[in-house]
């Protein structure tokens, strides 16, 4: 699969919140006293993929970055982010619309 490359630079705080997210990684295997190709193996992913996910590199997949969750026994911390119920600006939104038909009613139309 041929790399892709960014068109556009990602905003700062996107950016910012890969190198935390890197970080947390960084400091989680550090914890446990795992080297990175120990991380790498458990994870079966590549030592420096390891590397660029500990700087917060963007062109990290998601999937990889949940895999090393995952092999470090973190992986229960990716669920509350997928939960609708804290998605706030979502239920504000629905809130308001309360009543409302998502599709608009047809009229039959009985001209056979």
């Amino acid at each position: 699969m041929p790399r892709t490359k960014f068109r556009e630079p990602l905003p700062l705080a996107v950016r910012d919140d890969l190198r935390k997210l890197g970080g947390a990684i960084r400091a989680a295997r550090l914890r446990r006293r795992w080297t990175q190709a120990l991380l790498a193996e458990k994870a079966g992913i590549a030592i420096m993929t390891l590397r660029s996910a500990e700087q917060g590199h963007p062109g990290i997949t998601l999937a990889t970055y949940l895999t090393i969750l995952w092999a470090l026994n973190l992986g229960h911390l990716v669920a509350p982010l997928a939960d609708p119920a804290s998605d706030r600006d979502g239920l504000a939104m629905s809130a308001g619309r309360l009543g409302e038909r998502v599709y608009p009613r047809r009229e039959l139309d009985d001209d056979f």
